[in-house]
Order: C-alpha cells, then sequence, then structure tokens
C-alpha cells in the first residue's frame, strides 16, 4: 500500500501533495462525529428502557440532562440523538462530494500541464513517439491513477470512520468488543483459507 501510495505522488505536484494531506483533517472531525452519534446510541436506549440505571453511561446521561426534567429527558436524547445523525450524515456526504471535487480539480490540472508539455516537445520528440501512447497517457493513464488515489483517500475515510466505532465499543464493552473483533477475524481467515 505504501509503495503504491508512492508511485501515485508522482503523479502530483508539491501543492496536491499538500492540499491532499490536509484532507485528512476533515476527515477526522467527520470520524469524531461519528464517535459521537454512536456515542449517543447507549445513553438513548438507557433513558428510554432503564432511565433508573447506575454507570458510566447513566453518569453521562445524568450529566447532559442535568437541568431537565426526567419526563421530559427521552424527548431530549431523541432530539440530540437525531440532530448528531443528521449533522454526522450530511458531514459524511460533504467530505465524500469534497474528495471526489478534490481529485477530479487535480486530474485536470494534471492533463492540462501533460498536454502543454506535449505542445512544447520538438517536432522530432513526436516523430519518435506512438501517437497512441500519448492519447492513452492523456486519457486512460492519468485517469487510473487519480481514481486510484480517489479511493485510497476513500479507504482512509472508512478505515478512520471503523477505527473510532472500534474504539467507542471497545471503551463501552470492552469483552464483548474483543469477542466480537476476534470471532470475526477468525471467520474471516478461515473463509478466505477456504475460498482460496
Amino acid at each position: 500500500m505504501i509503495e503504491i501510495a508512492r508511485k501515485l505522488s508522482t503523479f502530483l505536484d508539491g501543492s496536491s501533495r499538500l492540499h491532499l494531506a490536509l484532507l485528512f483533517i476533515p476527515m477526522l472531525a467527520v470520524a469524531l462525529l461519528e464517535m459521537a452519534s454512536i456515542g449517543m446510541i447507549l445513553p438513548f436506549i438507557q433513558v428510554l428502557i432503564m432511565p433508573d440505571s447506575s454507570g458510566p453511561v447513566a453518569s453521562f446521561t445524568e450529566w447532559l440532562l442535568q437541568g431537565v426534567a426526567p419526563e421530559f429527558r427521552h424527548v431530549w436524547i431523541a432530539g440530540l440523538f437525531a440532530s448528531l445523525f443528521v449533522i454526522k450524515n450530511a458531514a459524511l456526504f460533504g467530505m465524500i462530494f469534497v474528495i471526489n471535487r478534490t481529485i477530479q480539480a487535480k486530474l485536470a490540472l494534471f492533463l492540462q500541464r501533460l498536454f502543454v508539455m506535449y505542445l512544447n516537445r520538438s517536432f522530432r520528440f513526436h516523430l519518435q513517439r506512438n501517437s497512441a501512447e500519448i492519447i492513452r497517457n492523456l486519457s486512460t493513464s492519468a485517469n487510473r491513477a487519480f481514481e486510484s488515489i480517489r479511493l485510497m483517500l476513500m479507504i482512509s475515510l472508512e478505515s478512520m470512520l471503523a477505527l473510532v466505532a472500534f474504539a467507542l465499543l471497545l471503551f463501552f464493552e470492552p469483552m464483548v468488543t474483543v469477542a466480537a473483533a476476534a470471532g470475526l477475524v477468525s471467520f474471516g481467515f478461515l473463509f478466505h483459507r477456504l475460498s482460496g
């Protein structure tokens, strides 16, 4: 993966690499919103089903809803959960749009520079080159490279979301989370061995 990323980075200039690296800041913010929305599920369920329970979730709910009458707590927690869910999804869709738009802009800039470079080459250069190779570089190769960069950014975003979800579940239910993760990894390994 690192080697692939290094090869793909040759299609980018310094400012483009910096621009793409800075995308990880809003991606981290989206991941934190994902953590917050997942974290609101347990307080929401607890207020509805076990309003008099104790524990870290109950303490957090008590702190979050201090000053709210008990009969209205389920309304407030439902509103907070729905608001976080909407904001998180809007931020996620916005992040995907920004990634796609940025990659398209960088691709257009790269193709423009490549086209100008070919135009500035000598007549001898074009006589020695196959025109099909130049057309392929301008159409297929660059598109594939930038699509690979886009997919790597999307994988990074999905990995961040999965990591914060796992960390949150590990915090609230460590034994269950570790057992479930071990079961999934074992099943995946077994499936890979049997299908391979």
